[in-house]
């Protein structure tokens, strides 16, 4: 789908986040209402011409002229969120640096999981460009958490999130 296609099809609020039809595209899509609907995993979504495309990727398309390099990432978490200034490109390491903890993490502490069975010990690691690295035997959930997060503005930079 190239950038004219788009620019005929959607209104953008940089301020709001919402992408708004410009023409009407059926009897559920008139001109003027918000494009798109919230899928499974809390993006918003519209479909053109049968093929389903995330609307921050047709944000990025229509403020930059050109579609994202990798995955858009919402710096705040909030999916539904598609302010300009909350959009950023990012790599899929990057934009996954930018979660929180796991709902299933026993404590809660990026980077801390269960202790090892037979020490006690935490041992965090980090991953980078699908390279696990080790970060040391820690005997604190909080101690290794904390190792974690240094490491994580080391290797992520600006994407790093601790919590």
């Amino acid at each position: 789908m190239d950038s004219t296609t788009i620019r005929n099809l959607f209104f953008y609020n940089k301020k709001t986040g919402i992408l708004r039809w410009k023409i009407t595209m059926g009897r559920n899509r008139p001109a003027g209402t918000i494009a798109g609907s919230i899928n499974g995993q809390g993006y918003r979504e519209v479909m053109i011409q049968g093929k389903t495309y995330q609307v921050s990727r047709i944000i990025w398309l229509l403020v930059t002229g050109e579609w994202p390099n990798g995955e858009v990432d919402h710096k705040n978490l909030k999916r539904t969120d598609n302010r300009w200034t909350n959009l950023r490109d990012a790599t899929k390491s990057q934009n996954q640096a930018n979660c929180k903890a796991y709902s299933n993490n026993s404590t809660g502490l990026k980077g801390a999981g269960l202790p090892d069975k037979k020490n006690g010990k935490y041992y965090p690691y980090i991953q980078v460009n699908k390279v696990k690295i080790r970060l040391g035997g820690f005997h604190t959930a909080l101690e290794a958490h904390r190792a974690w997060v240094i490491a994580a503005k080391k290797y992520h930079g600006e994407f790093a999130r601790g919590g």
